[in-house]
């Protein structure tokens, strides 16, 4: 036959090593908890003969731990003490249920006598109980049902804790998703200039053919024998300034362009590690649902809890669709900016065509 167990609640550690001794050596097996709320966990997950507590301790009082303990367990064995001497504590205690009440200092054998009835009288509870039960085994039945709902406590914790994470998790890819809308609106802004610069562009191909025009006129009157008038003469030379300065701007252009490249280079890398946290963060969150899901299948939640993780599901699901649409409207404004620079050296090869025939011009 297992040794009886007996419970010690008590804040002060020198009653929990007297107790040791004394009980140890009257051949019974000790637990030990500082405060109410460690004796109850402890009674919930293994089983207790007699729980010996004081009355006077922080937080939860010898008295309060005795209405709970009763009310989780009517049969449970509950032994009193106190330094205080008091009849009204007594009293109290022993309306409340207790099976006895030891004031301290204790004596030996008198504490030791009144534990030897305490679980000689909580045999007697447990020999009744299977008497007046179809199944001699029901209460081993109701302690391991006990010990599996704390275990699945215990797992509603580690759901909790892994929820939070999660959470943190999001507000993290909020923020970077904050972040990469910055970018968008930086990329935005380069792509007007583009457009604006574009439109310059546009101009200055009209101002060039008009000058192309005169340039073709002033060599065909070259060709025929003619020398050119100083007008002639004074809008050639114009006509050169105006390419020199047209050649610095795009040279200004062409810097522009360069930072522009930086800019897609390191958005395509930012992207590409975005991408691979992002696949990271849906390779966990589909474990994690697995986990959910078996969770599920496996144990009853409360219909709170369910309401609870299938928000967190649709939370996340929204997070992802908001990625993807910020990513995809990132390639569309990068795909944009790609022929806008197409465009730009369409331009420059057309200036260029323009800048051999003024200086072949000036050459003859």
């Amino acid at each position: 036959m297992p040794k009886p167990t007996v419970l010690v609640v008590d804040d002060i550690e020198g009653v929990h090593e007297m107790l040791d001794i004394i009980l140890g050596d009257a051949g019974y097996q000790v637990e030990h908890a500082m405060n109410g709320r460690e004796a109850l966990i402890t009674y919930r997950e293994q089983p207790i003969d007699v729980i010996f507590t004081d009355i006077e301790m922080p937080g939860m009082s010898g008295l309060d731990l005795l209405r709970t303990l009763r009310e989780l367990d009517e049969d449970a064995v509950v032994i009193m003490t106190t330094a205080i001497s008091s009849k009204h504590y007594a009293i109290e205690a022993l309306r409340l249920g207790a099976f006895d009440y030891v004031e301290k200092p204790y004596d030996e054998d008198e504490l030791t006598t009144i534990m030897g009835r305490a679980i000689k009288h909580r045999r007697k509870l447990v020999e009744a109980d299977d008497k007046n039960t179809s199944n001699p085994g029901t209460r081993r039945e109701l302690e391991r049902l006990r010990h599996d709902l704390k275990a699945r406590e215990s797992e509603l914790a580690n759901l909790g804790r892994k929820a939070q994470e999660l959470e943190e998790r999001l507000h993290q890819r909020e923020e970077e998703l904050k972040d990469q809308k910055d970018s968008q609106r930086s990329l935005n802004k380069r792509q007007q200039d583009l457009e604006l610069r574009e439109g310059a562009l546009s101009a200055m191909d009209e101002t060039l053919k008009e000058r192309m025009q005169a340039l073709k006129k002033m060599q065909k009157e070259r060709q025929s024998g003619g020398e050119l008038t100083p007008e002639a003469e004074q809008a050639l030379n114009r006509l050169r300034k105006e390419l020199e300065g047209r050649e610095a701007e795009l040279e200004q252009m062409q810097l522009t362009m360069s930072e522009r490249e930086q800019f897609l280079r390191e958005s395509e890398e930012s992207l590409l590690e975005k991408g691979q946290l992002l696949t990271e963060m849906e390779a966990e969150l589909e474990q994690m649902r697995e986990d959910l899901d078996q969770r599920q299948r496996s144990s009853q939640h409360s219909p709170e809890d369910l309401k609870q993780i299938e928000s967190l599901k649709g939370e996340l699901e929204s997070k992802q669709s908001e990625i993807l649409e910020a990513e995809e409207a990132l390639n569309r404004r990068e795909e944009a900016v790609r022929r806008a620079s197409a465009l730009l050296k369409a331009r420059e090869q057309f200036l260029q065509e323009s800048e051999d025939i003024l200086f072949g011009v000036g050459k003859e």
